[in-house]
C-alpha cells in the first residue's frame, strides 16, 4: 500500500516543484515497473506453495465419489464404469456397498423433498403411494460416524450421508 502512494497526485506536484517533468514520468515508470514486478513475484511463490501443499486425492477417493454421484444423477453407465475401476482397485464390496446404499438414499430423499415441494405447491391431497415390497438386505459392516445436527436422515442400515 505504501508504495501506491509514491505514483499518487499529491507526490507528483511534491516532485514537480524539486524535478524536471522527464525526471518524474521516469520516477514513475521505476516505481510502477517495481510494484508489478514485486506483485508478480509474491504471486508466483504463493500459488505454487498453495498448489504444491495441496495433496492430491487418491484415485479410489475419486472414483468412490464418481459412482455415487453417477447414482444420485441415475446415470447408470457412469457407476458402471467407476466399479469397474473400484474392483480393478481391489476396493472392498462392503465400502462399494456402503456408497451405493448412502448414494441412492441421497437420490430417493432429494426425490421425496421435491415431491413434497411440488405437492405443496399445487396444494392438491394426492393419495399416498403403497409401501414397496420389501427389498432383501443386504448386511453391511457397521461405519461409526459422528454427526451432530444432520441435514438428512440416516439410510436403512443406520448410515448418515451427511
Amino acid at each position: 500500500m505504501m508504495s501506491v502512494i509514491a505514483l499518487s497526485l499529491p507526490e507528483m506536484l511534491i516532485l514537480r516543484k524539486v524535478l524536471k517533468l522527464p525526471l518524474i514520468a521516469t520516477f514513475a515508470g521505476v516505481v510502477g515497473s517495481g510494484i508489478l514486478l514485486v506483485g508478480f513475484l509474491f504471486n508466483a511463490i504463493l500459488i505454487e506453495e498453495i498448489y504444491m501443499s495441496a495433496p492430491e486425492l487418491h484415485s479410489s477417493i475419486v472414483a468412490l465419489v464418481s459412482l455415487a454421484a453417477g447414482i444420485a444423477a441415475k446415470h447408470p453407465d457412469m457407476g458402471l464404469c467407476q466399479l469397474k475401476k473400484l474392483r480393478v482397485m481391489d476396493i472392498p464390496d462392503e465400502q462399494i456397498a456402503t456408497v451405493v446404499e448412502i448414494a441412492r438414499h441421497i437420490r430417493d430423499e432429494a426425490a421425496q423433498k421435491l415431491d413434497a415441494t411440488f405437492d405443496e405447491k399445487v396444494d392438491i391431497a394426492l393419495p399416498e403411494p403403497a409401501p414397496a415390497p420389501a427389498k432383501q438386505r443386504v448386511t453391511m459392516p457397521e461405519l461409526k460416524i459422528q454427526s451432530g445436527n444432520s441435514c438428512c436422515s440416516s439410510t436403512p442400515s443406520c448410515q448418515s450421508c451427511c
